[in-house]
């Protein structure tokens, strides 16, 4: 079907490599082209136009650089337009290459740029299915170690088969490619096969792409699909099995493919990856803890476990971030408690004015403490209740600085833990480490940030717990 415009309006597809073949889909967010898009969307013009597709972005300077650019004929065949609140709207377009094009010369650049051009290959409508369409290309390559056209034709569409339903499938295909790829399979044109390869497989990087779109001889496009198509096969096997592909005459082709790196080591004896740099700074900081026998075991279970764990599970990292946090706890660093009440009576004096009834039963607590203290020194077996003691009052009388004297008058630091707000329970326990994104409560917090497993914690604010 031929095709004849006087002007066309370009679109540049910014790293998108639009090639001929099947549906793919565009965005239009810009101001410009989403202005263009209102102007053909109110003239009722807009599914069904054609655009003039250029891979990369316009210009800035001169225009005139366009001029003898490549690039794709494409039909729209619907189209969608994204309403934003606090934005403007953009289009999202179904759009079909047609053919190849070359820019003649640029007629206009504003409001839209415009060009004249010259179509490089015959324009198909999207009936044309026929048998009589497939033009058969056998004209052998020259090479004596090439295969014929045709029979590079068969393979490639073999190839194609394979790739979109078999075992080799690839991880990343583009979905509505694939749906609409496999249908037309058997029918498409020989000549668009290999559009049809760099289309469909995201794999194939971008330098392809335009050197497949820049490519104006029929015969050379499928010679350089029928490689892509090899080099993908070798790339899935490679990678579905890493250790049984021979390596007498695949190293060439795993250099390119992976450069210097390696391939996936053989599952060792013990099915433990090798241990990285930063797990084994962990380990030490583990194995330099003194923790009961019971935690010790429990802590080094849970490392090994780790260890087992592929880095992309959320379970691995779940269970790293649970291992540096036991990792930093001060498990043996404490403070000595150095309890004077004559001392402790003068600091609350001349911390607080009166509160003679409160000072008071400090000054028990404390005492209670000292003597409890004096008899375990003693060889007696007592352990007495700790209370907690509770500050009940209006704000600004004096309940937190009471506390930074208890912490003061005991020797030890003191930390403040403002419970406003609070909604969970979890937030002051920590979550469970099944939950994506646990984290410690508010008193492991605290208890981190002092530095000794003995601070004096204030629960402010408790009435404030929403």
């Amino acid at each position: 079907m031929k095709m004849d415009f006087s002007e066309l309006l370009l679109v540049f597809t910014g790293d998108a490599v639009i090639l001929p073949g099947i549906p793919q889909t565009v965005s239009v967010a810009t101001r410009e082209k989403v202005g263009m898009m209102e102007k053909l969307l109110e003239e009722d013009k807009l599914n069904g136009s054609y655009f003039g597709l250029l891979p990369g972005i316009l210009p800035t300077s001169r225009t005139d650089e366009l001029v003898g650019k490549i690039g794709t004929l494409g039909r729209v065949n619907k189209f969608v337009k994204v309403k934003r609140s606090l934005a403007q709207p953009y289009f999202v377009l179904n759009i079909v290459g047609k053919c190849r094009f070359r820019v003649e010369s640029v007629v206009s650049v504003t409001p839209h740029l415009t060009c004249t051009y010259t179509t490089l290959e015959e324009v198909r409508s999207t009936d044309d299915n026929d048998d009589d369409d497939v033009v058969p290309l056998d004209v052998a390559i020259t090479d004596d170690d090439s295969l014929s056209v045709d029979k590079l034709v068969s393979s490639l569409r073999v190839g194609l088969m394979k790739l979109l339903t078999g075992p080799l499938r690839p991880a990343r295909p583009q979905q509505d490619s694939c749906t609409s790829a496999i249908s037309i399979l058997k029918k498409i044109p020989a000549h668009l096969l290999p559009d049809m390869v760099a289309n469909i497989f995201v794999s194939i990087s971008r330098k392809d792409k335009l050197k497949m779109l820049s490519m104006l001889d029929k015969k050379e496009r499928i010679v350089f699909a029928h490689k892509l198509m090899t080099d993908e096969f070798e790339k899935r096997l490679i990678e579905e099995h890493p250790v049984s592909v021979s390596l007498t005459n695949g190293d060439d082709v795993k250099k390119k493919l992976f450069g210097s790196r390696k391939l996936f080591p053989p599952p060792t004896s013990t099915s433990e990856k090798p241990a990285t740099e930063e797990e084994k700074k962990l380990e030490a900081k583990l194995t330099s803890l003194k923790l009961s026998e019971q935690s010790s075991k429990m802590v080094m279970n849970e490392l090994a476990r780790m260890k087992k764990l592929p880095k992309y599970s959320g379970e691995y990292h779940n269970l790293r971030d649970y291992l540096e946090t036991v990792a930093v706890l001060p498990w043996n660093t404490s403070t000595e408690d150095n309890i004077t009440l004559e001392e402790a009576e003068k600091i609350l004096e001349s911390d607080h004015y009166s509160m003679k009834d409160i000072k008071k039963r400090i000054l028990e607590y404390l005492a209670v403490n000292k003597l409890e203290k004096e008899l375990q020194q003693e060889g007696e077996s007592i352990k007495l209740r700790n209370p907690i003691l509770c500050f009940v009052g209006y704000p600004g009388v004096g309940k937190t600085s009471v506390a930074k004297s208890i912490a003061h008058s005991l020797g030890r630091k003191f930390v403040r833990i403002s419970l406003g707000g609070a909604h969970d329970q979890s937030v002051i326990r920590g979550h469970r480490r099944t939950y994506v994104g646990a984290m410690c409560g508010r008193i492991i917090d605290a208890v981190k940030v002092a530095g000794v497993n003995n601070p004096v914690i204030l629960l402010d604010e408790v009435d404030k717990l929403s």
